[in-house]
């Protein structure tokens, strides 16, 4: 369009993304699937639901060429079609009507809203194209009920389709190319669906992804540091067992004299709800894991807010990782202490039945099969 700069699209797609935000591409996939196996009602009502729209699609079929009562071709209500000439041609056609009195976004009102559809009967020739250009005409419903000051502006309305994840099938459907042949000459005709020229399709299109993989790379270490904190989670909780396991037995234990500072720390372990604080702080972090993991996996909606609110999940992890990391230490420390208390038959029975035997089938017959390599890799770890 004339008079649009590159500066117009980024300003653009700002506004729109504080007012209906950035998403993660739609199941594109799934989308296709169902326009190839002529799903048509079904595909429209999805790419509505992901665009934030729970309405249902009243759907009827056109010819192609069809005229209004007006005399008018029939086709988009608001999306052009043209070749490389810039003159209009004839293509996949879709048309959705506008009440005046639509819900306004996220409102019950609009659960289960109908909206009348109308498509042309050659729709399934080109899916992505099909997709393209109903995820246009729905953004037009976003808009609007949105009560966005550019709900006619054709540019905020390609943009809000690109940014509430039909970016891709966007940039590959939004060309057709139809060859024909006389026999004797090739032709090949390019129809372009959308209000972008090539250059400001493909400045639009970094600039959203630009965004969006702003948002994906900080998701993505908040995982990383979510699975270091399942890990070293899993690690100090395995622990907890073992260091049970050697408290127990420290009753067998015959040398009753030990280190006085081993003496000291042992003793501590007596205390009321020593083990059961430890552990109570151990679920702590649990629960800060769970809920930050969750959150980040369910995102995929990404408003301008969500950096600061990754930004406290970084931080919490982090935290929990500390606290965490020195817990494996403590839990560590303290199995080597009481493990000075605990015979060799009670270290190598509790190895045994977490490797291989069942509880209470320790004998050295069982021990010699296991080969004398494996039995020293055990021993070892009973140390540690």
């Amino acid at each position: 369009m004339e008079g649009i700069d590159n500066n117009y699209i980024n300003e653009a797609i700002l506004s729109l993304h504080n007012s209906i935000g950035l998403k993660a591409e739609a199941p594109v996939n799934k989308l296709l699937g169902m326009v190839n196996s002529s799903n048509i009602s079904e595909c429209v009502e999805a790419i509505a639901k992901y665009l934030g729209l729970p309405i249902k699609i009243d759907l009827s079929y056109v010819e192609k060429g069809y005229r209004e009562d007006g005399g008018t071709n029939f086709e988009s209500r608001d999306l052009v079609k043209t070749n490389s000439e810039g003159r209009g041609t004839s293509g996949i056609t879709a048309q959705v009507y506008i009440p005046q009195d639509m819900p306004m976004f996220g409102t019950a009102g609009l659960n289960g809203y109908h909206i009348k559809v109308k498509i042309s009967e050659n729709c399934v020739e080109n899916p992505q194209t099909f997709i393209a250009v109903m995820a246009h005409e729905l953004s037009h419903i976003v808009l609007n009920c949105l009560r966005h000051k550019e709900k006619e502006n054709e540019i905020y309305t390609d943009l809000t389709a690109m940014m509430l994840g039909f970016i891709s099938i966007m940039k590959h459907g939004r060309k057709v190319e139809n060859v024909t042949s006389d026999g004797y000459t090739q032709t090949t005709r390019t129809t372009t669906y959308g209000y972008f020229s090539d250059e400001q399709f493909d400045f639009a299109y970094a600039e959203i992804m630009r965004l969006l993989n702003s948002f994906r790379s900080q998701q993505s270490k908040i995982r990383r540091l979510c699975g270091k904190c399942k890990n070293i989670y899993n690690k100090t909780y395995s622990k907890i067992g073992k260091f049970k396991y050697y408290f127990e037995c420290m009753d067998n234990y015959e040398n009753k004299k030990m280190p006085q500072k081993d003496g000291k720390k042992i003793s501590s372990f007596f205390q009321p709800n020593y083990l059961s604080d430890f552990e109570a702080k151990m679920n702590e972090c649990k629960e800060k894991i769970i809920d930050t993991s969750f959150y980040i996996e369910q995102l995929c909606h990404y408003f301008p807010g969500c950096f600061q609110e990754m930004d406290t999940c970084n931080g919490t992890l982090a935290d929990v990782h500390k606290k965490l990391e020195a817990a494996h230490k403590l839990i560590k420390e303290n199995i080597r202490i009481v493990g000075r208390c605990v015979s060799l038959k009670f270290k190598l029975q509790y190895g045994f039945k977490k490797s291989f035997l069942p509880k209470n089938n320790f004998n050295p017959i069982s021990l010699l099969s296991l080969g004398v390599k494996r039995v020293k890799s055990i021993i070892s770890k009973l140390y540690k």
